[in-house]
């Protein structure tokens, strides 16, 4: 929510940076916040039974991914705060495990259709990295937090897709 309210009202950086620290919730971040859940929950309800399982033991793990892969492609925005620990200690070790991680879980669980879903969240994780850096000159907690969101969306979204088009049947 705070993603939402910061990059939808401030002009420049550092109103945007400000707003976000800010504890109370907008409209925006509150509207974006339930029609986050709503498509959510959509999706769930929409995609084959037998993909349930896996999609919601891979869904989070993709989100978490992008987070890290965040932290690995950009600087942190603020000059202290609390995702300052986890955006610093980045490093081509954990780019490496978190990826070969994600990657094993994603072809146990869906094959070979899993490489598409990784690559449509690679893309969005990539994109809104560099969104990010260009709106507020890195990443903060609460940016790692809505990019999770977005990723997990962005994985629910792909195996429906999937699952529609009955890749996972053939």
């Amino acid at each position: 929510m705070d993603t939402i309210d910061g990059l939808s009202g401030g002009k420049t950086k550092e109103e945007r940076l400000k707003i976000m620290k800010d504890p109370s919730s907008g409209a925006k971040g509150t509207v974006g916040l339930v029609g986050l859940m709503g498509l959510k929950f959509l999706l769930l309800l929409e995609i084959e039974p037998f993909l349930k399982t896996g999609t919601l033991l891979l869904t989070p793990v993709v989100g978490r991914w992008s987070m890290v892969t965040a932290a690995y492609l950009a600087p942190y925005a603020r000059m202290e705060g609390l995702g300052k620990a986890f955006i610093t200690r980045k490093g081509k070790r954990t780019i490496f495990w978190a990826s070969l991680s994600v990657t094993l879980l994603g072809l146990v669980i869906f094959k070979f259709p899993f490489l598409y879903i990784i690559g449509v969240c690679l893309g969005i994780t990539y994109l809104s990295t560099l969104y990010f850096k260009s709106r507020m000159g890195g990443i903060t907690g609460d940016t790692l937090g809505a990019l999770n969101e977005i990723i997990e969306l962005t994985a629910l979204f792909s195996i429906y897709s999937l699952s529609k088009a009955r890749v996972f049947l053939s």
